[in-house]
């Protein structure tokens, strides 16, 4: 009843301050001082409530007042009566009366205060002694060093606290006294029995800690001490301190054997920070390996610049003759080079990246800290492999080209020659100095990679142009370069874009070396193509081509072919001069007589070139020439009766009509000893759209391979390949011969005809193809349903469906399901859901397919099946169509998430995955039911969504993703809590609610769950979930939780820093 009295009263105390607080509000018009007066009547009758009979009101009152001293006047009065009721009979009053004045703190309470030290019950002497602590003031100093005596232990717990708040000075050779005899005689010191030393001398560590800089002297002298744990506790509060006048002490006391006090002064030396740093240097000298990594150490946790010289020295005397015994220092050194992070240490530590493989993944991440730990692993990767360049290096940022350009410094020849490789291909122009300064490399393949490299990167490398000039031409007195260097130097050249790379290019057309000369006409070939592609049509090249035609005679044939690629790419104005020498070539006898400025005659068989530049460039005024060399197989000069084949091929190039009939002149007159000209014959006249020689390639389509005279022969099939080919781009025009032709006695010429037929698309086709499905050759008979699918006619489906279906042979029936399924009729339908349960798969996946993509279930449904297919082509096909499918098959693939097979049901997430809003929203609907036995599929339904969420524009479905998520988190089945927490952590979202549920599932029963959460967290990277992941690390009963909480800790610590 009495607490039911005393609420009343409160609320009625709570509702009158109110009243007056709101009543006494001051306004515009107030005088100064009247809130003053509001306050003090509000606090009137809490003072007043001191003197209540009832322990309830005056102990409640006494609490209070406490808390609403907020004026001068009402302190003094609250003081007052607080003091005053340091006399209540009553402990429990007192003892809020005390905490009370604690927190009004005002001296005037201390004299009451002290008297309360002498009080029989110990809670008060307790908190007398807490509060005289609070106050602050020294007068109560000796008294509270009495109150270590006191007979129990908690009281001698707030005499040792207290003494460090009120910075007791003349308390300190207690506090020492505590800290090196609590463990030899408890009794002298404290009062209890049962008390525990250690929580004496914490206590007393901190006060003397708050006391400050007088603790200092003390506290060295005691840094020797025999007991492991004082020296421990001083080395503690000596870097709390952080007086420069403990440095050398702890440098000194660092020679400790034992771990635990050895840690502690070494994480005081790096709290005094940089001040520190000048006196371990020196000492890094030392023999003492324990010694020395403790300094090493330190130097890592302080960061000071000036500490990277010494300890880069430490790497560069050990390197090469590192042992398991300068493991632990070299470890220590590379960690704190990494973590002071100065670019001076780059190249000592990428020489380490190849001298001790023992410390290579501690080399990686320093030099990550220092740079970009991307592109270090991606260096140490190519150090390992042949093909450094063909590694990604675009992408790589500033403080990773910083990493590349200091290792092409690198002593060791392997690290310069990959460096330079990578830097060429980051296409970045703070890469270009460093390479300029390699074209002098002592390794020539160092060299050579920075030419490649300049390259590589291109205009933006214009101010390299003189160098690579200079290493291509031997008269300046520059020592001559080896081959390989010349012609990159060449092919780099040829990249940039300045006037004066091209008479250095053309004089190096005549280069001894063949690979110089090759890559000399491949460069003026790159600089007119950019050249015309940038629409810059003032580069001039008209002094290459004489020298380009005359390489076309070149007895290396990588010269020739590169030298026809340049004039190609230099067009039409190389065609006269080409005319003319093939004239002089022609003439009899050949042309010596040469002007400067003309080209050479062209070797007889070089012609060959000649013909393939003049197709390319469709060279029309080369026509009269080219039909004179494909007739004239005979001359003498024409040896060589390839000649008359590459004229007929860019006949057919050029797209001149003259040439038609010259070539069905050719095709009349060609015997089997002239075969090898045929199929280019036979291109020509497909190109130029003869159809005059329509019965003239009809003819061929029997033709296979056959001998020739110089003893080769031709791919059996190939002119009927080539033939049928050109048939079909003749067009139209030809389907009534080739119907015709569907009647002949040779059965590879009704075979070839067919296929023509079909690629043709003519309906006007279809009754003849028709017949065929009765030829008496079943490979006729697959040609003709291949080429009635492709056609696709409706009056195709039933012949199709009765006969090619029932066909004895296997493949013309396989062929027949697919053929079936291109017709786009609904009557096809009922023979496609016969197909499905056809005995051969491959009927019934082509059907499957045909079914699908009409979107039929069955279909579907069968497709799904072949995701689990063990031929990757068919799992690609299959994946392809589904998602041509699209919207149709999401029901089927949300289906298929429950498969029992888990190949299928990852693929199908994977497809549902790439069919955006619709997927989407049939996804969410997932989660409306809680089909017994079917949770997995809420799992893959949850990661879908996740890969979802970053594609969707629409904003609402992105919040209803997000919102279905957090809620499966607490779904009744693991499957759905992980694969939310799976999603979630994919999606990276740092919402402040959903990383409270996520936090919550680190408790979950299920260890599958925790672990995809914990993943889930550190991928998220907050770190309010360091300490629950700190507990699981050592604490989770599953040991896959446990190495994952560990991996998510390092992922969240990395991103902070």
């Amino acid at each position: 009843m009495r607490f039911i009295f005393l609420s009343i009263v409160l609320i009625t105390l709570s509702t009158h301050v109110f009243g007056q607080t709101h009543r006494s509000a001051p306004t515009i018009d107030e005088q100064p001082g009247t809130s003053c007066i509001g306050q003090t009547h509000r606090s009137a009758p809490t003072i007043s409530a001191l003197e209540d009979k009832d322990e309830a009101i005056r102990m409640q009152a006494a609490e209070t007042l406490g808390d609403i001293s907020d004026s001068e006047v009402h302190a003094k009065e609250a003081v007052a009566a607080l003091i005053n009721a340091l006399n209540d009979p009553m402990w429990r009053v007192k003892r809020n009366a005390i905490i009370s004045l604690g927190k009004i703190g005002s001296p005037a309470a201390i004299p009451a205060l002290l008297e309360c030290l002498k009080d029989e019950n110990w809670i008060i002497r307790g908190k007398a002694v807490h509060t005289l602590g609070e106050i602050g003031s020294l007068e109560a100093a000796d008294a509270i060093i009495r109150m270590r005596k006191d007979e129990d232990e908690s009281v001698q717990k707030e005499a040792i606290s207290s003494l460090g708040k009120i910075r007791a000075v003349k308390a300190i050779p207690m506090l020492i006294d505590i800290l090196t005899h609590s463990t030899e005689d408890e009794g002298i010191i404290f009062g209890g029995k049962d008390s525990t030393p250690e929580k004496y001398m914490n206590l007393a560590a901190l006060s003397l800690i708050e006391i400050g800089t007088p603790s200092t002297i003390p506290l060295i002298r005691i840094l020797m001490n025999k007991n492991p744990r004082v020296r421990q506790y001083a080395a503690y509060a000596l870097g709390e301190i952080r007086d420069i006048r403990a440095i050398s002490p702890l440098i000194e006391a660092l020679s400790e054997e034992n771990e635990l006090p050895r840690r502690d002064i070494s994480s005081a030396l790096v709290n005094m920070g940089t001040t520190a740093v000048p006196a371990v240097l020196p000492c890094l000298n030392t023999n003492d390996m324990d010694l020395k990594g403790c300094l090493v150490w330190i130097l890592g946790e302080i960061g000071d610049k000036r500490a990277a010289q010494p300890l880069i020295k430490i790497l560069t005397s050990a390197k090469g003759a590192a042992s398991m015994n300068d493991q632990s220092i070299l470890k220590k050194t590379v960690w704190a080079l990494g973590k002071i992070g100065d670019k001076e240490a780059l190249p000592i530590l990428i020489s380490w990246l190849k001298n001790d493989y023992r410390l290579e993944e501690s080399v990686i991440i320093a030099l990550g800290r220092i740079s970009d730990e991307k592109t270090v692993r991606l260096f140490a990767s190519a150090l390992q492999r042949d093909d450094a360049a063909n590694l990604s290096w675009e992408k790589i940022n500033d403080p990773g080209i910083d990493v590349l350009i200091a290792a092409t410094r690198d002593q060791d020849v392997e690290i310069r020659r990959c460096a330079v490789a990578a830097l060429g291909k980051t296409r970045n122009e703070k890469a270009v100095e460093p390479l300029i300064a390699l074209l002098n490399d002592d390794d020539w393949r160092t060299q050579r990679n920075a030419v490649i490299g300049l390259g590589e990167i291109g205009e933006i490398a214009n101010k390299s142009v003189p160098c690579l000039i200079n290493l291509l031409n031997p008269s300046l007195g520059i020592p001559p370069t080896i081959w390989t260097v010349r012609g990159n130097a060449a092919i780099a050249l040829g990249k940039m874009n300045d006037q004066s790379i091209m008479p250095q290019l053309i004089k190096s057309l005549k280069d001894e070396d063949g690979f110089t000369r090759c890559c000399a006409a491949e460069a003026i070939g790159n600089l007119k193509r950019r050249a015309t592609l940038a629409g810059k049509g003032t580069l001039t090249v008209d002094k290459a081509i004489v020298p380009l035609i005359e390489l076309l005679n070149d007895t290396d044939a990588s010269v020739q072919g590169a030298a026809v690629s340049a004039l190609i790419d230099i067009g039409s104005s190389c065609i006269p001069c080409l005319l003319e020498s093939i004239d002089r070539t022609n003439a009899n006898p050949p042309t010596t007589n040469i002007e400067q400025g003309q080209a050479l005659s062209l070797q007889p068989t070089n012609k060959i070139h000649a013909f393939t530049i003049f197709g390319k460039l469709h060279a029309a005024q080369a026509v009269d020439m080219l039909i004179n060399n494909l007739l004239s197989e005979e001359s003498p000069s024409n040896k060589d009766k390839k000649i008359a084949g590459s004229a007929a091929r860019a006949l057919g190039e050029i797209g001149d009509r003259r040439a038609i009939e010259p070539l069905i002149k050719k095709l009349k007159d060609v015997n089997l000893t002239q075969q090898w000209m045929l199929p280019q014959v036979i291109e020509a006249v497909g190109k130029l759209k003869g159809e005059e020689a329509i019965p003239y390639l009809i003819g061929f389509l029997q033709q296979e391979g056959a001998p020739l005279s110089d003893g080769s022969s031709l791919a059996e099939g190939e002119i009927a390949s080539v033939t049928t080919s050109a048939l079909v781009n003749i067009g139209t025009p030809c389907v009534p011969s080739l119907i015709k032709a569907l009647d002949h006695g040779n059965d590879t010429v009704r075979a070839n005809a067919t296929l023509a037929l079909g690629q043709l698309k003519d309906k006007r086709a279809v009754p003849a193809l028709t017949a065929m499905l009765k030829d008496k050759e079943w490979y006729v008979r697959s040609a003709a349903v291949i080429a009635l699918g492709e056609i696709a006619d409706k009056s195709a489906l039933e012949p199709l469906a009765s006969i090619a279906m029932g066909d004895k042979n296997e493949d013309v029936r396989v062929y027949a399901s697919n053929a079936l399924g291109k017709i786009d009729d609904n009557e096809v339908i009922k023979f496609l859901m016969i197909a499905l349960d056809d005995p051969n798969p491959d009927i019934q996946f082509n059907a499957a397919l045909a079914l699908g993509e009409r979107g039929y279930v069955e279909g579907i449904q069968l497709l799904i099946e072949y995701l689990n297919a063990k031929d990757t082509v068919i799992r690609k096909i299959v994946i392809n169509r589904l998602t041509k499918i699209g919207k149709i098959a999401i029901p089927a693939l949300i289906k298929a998430m429950g498969h029992e097979n888990n190949v299928i049901r990852k693929v199908a997430t994977d497809v549902l995955t790439t069919m955006g809003d619709d997927a989407i929203i049939q996804l969410l609907q997932v989660f409306q039911t809680h089909d017994s036995g079917k949770e997995i599929v809420r799992w893959y339904a949850a990661i879908a969504l996740g890969s979802l969420l970053e594609k969707t524009q629409d904003t609402e479905l992105q919040e209803k993703i997000i919102m279905i998520l957090s809620r499966n988190l607490n779904d009744d089945s693991w499957y759905g809590r992980g694969g939310a927490a799976i999603a979630l952590g994919n999606i990276s979202t740092n919402q402040d609610a959903l990383i409270e549920a996520l936090l919550k599932g680190l408790n979950d029963i299920n260890g599958v769950v925790r672990t995809t959460t914990v993943e889930a967290l550190g991928k998220i990277g907050n770190p309010r979930a360091l300490k629950m992941l700190a507990i699981l690390s050592n604490n989770d009963p599953e040991s896959c939780v446990r190495v994952a909480a560990k991996a998510a800790i390092a992922r969240i610590q990395k991103q902070v820093e």
